[in-house]
């Protein structure tokens, strides 16, 4: 075999050896969604390190599809790491070890500070999404029973006030598997660099169960059921960290003396209001009267 013949043999291998690289390297259509290849990222991070998912004794070995994971897009990996640490959460509490947890188990580097700029504070804030979309879900399949629409069941609607308390009870539940490291994250809300986005979050999940529970409110009662709302569901975190009560009985009295006292509070507000409109339609007639008889509304000639 001439040199050429061996120059071009050595050439093919070259090639087919670039080939296989590509398959395991690079981004591969048919791959399942969510994985992305641990050793190389098709966008930049700052701080971010991707590592391999598999033993560093094993890079020149053929790996199989299961060791990488993909994902859509940067925001989807974060999506994922914070997912994966909130199962770690109830060991490490909400800090920046259960992120590394995270990430760990998504096969990826454990540096990832440059990733989440507010640290635990972006996990909470992940969790509060989650669990206020998860209510969004279902506060939709609840109001569509309350309202009788099509092809629900014929049963009586529940009051106003009812149906919120449930939808408060079903939010706090959410919260059971990390009650105990639940004041923790309530801190980390208070910090400055997670206070706003907390607020805006808490803003979004009164406004759903009260467009679920049927107010259609235009003035300024919309902010007011929804500022009330908040209050007694922020109140209602605070009592349930501290119930050790079975099933936590007693922040779910707490919820429903805390509607019912808001409603009584609404009813008096209203009837309040048709005193003093009483009050000064009497004055307003009295006063006429005296006019009259003193000859004031008597027109000049």
């Amino acid at each position: 075999m001439t040199s050429l013949d061996n120059d071009k043999e050595d050439l093919g291998d070259l090639v087919r050896d670039d080939t296989t690289k590509s398959v395991h390297l690079g981004e591969d259509a048919s791959a399942p969604r969510n994985k992305q290849s641990a050793t190389s990222s098709p966008f930049s991070m700052d701080g971010m390190i991707l590592e391999s998912a598999t033993d560093s004794t094993n890079d020149d070995e053929d790996l199989d599809e299961e060791d990488y994971y993909y994902y859509d897009s940067e925001d989807d990996m974060k999506r994922q790491i914070l997912g994966s640490a909130l199962e770690f959460v109830p060991e490490h509490g909400w800090t920046d070890l259960a992120l590394q947890k995270g990430a760990e188990a998504q096969g990826l580097s454990s540096a990832i500070e440059g990733l989440f700029p507010r640290g635990p504070g972006d996990l909470v804030l992940h969790f509060i999404e989650e669990c206020n979309g998860k209510l969004a879900e279902q506060l939709l399949e609840e109001s569509k029973i309350n309202n009788e629409l099509p092809g629900a069941p014929d049963i009586p609607k529940r009051s106003t006030t009812s149906f919120i308390q449930e939808a408060i009870i079903l939010r706090l539940n959410m919260l059971q598997p990390y009650i105990h490291t639940w004041p923790q994250a309530m801190r980390l809300l208070m910090h400055p660099e997670n206070a706003p986005a907390a607020l805006e979050s808490l803003a979004h999940m009164v406004d759903e169960v009260w467009y679920h529970a049927g107010d259609t409110s235009t003035d300024f009662n919309w902010y007011t059921k929804r500022g009330g709302l908040a209050a007694i569901y922020g109140a209602s975190e605070a009592v349930m960290t501290r119930d050790r009560s079975p099933d936590f009985k007693c922040t779910k009295q707490f919820v429903q003396d805390s509607l019912e006292n808001a409603e009584k509070f609404k009813q008096a507000a209203v009837s309040m209001e048709g005193v003093a409109n009483s009050a000064c339609n009497g004055l307003s007639l009295l006063v006429s009267t005296a006019r009259n008889m003193l000859g004031f509304n008597e027109r000049r000639r």
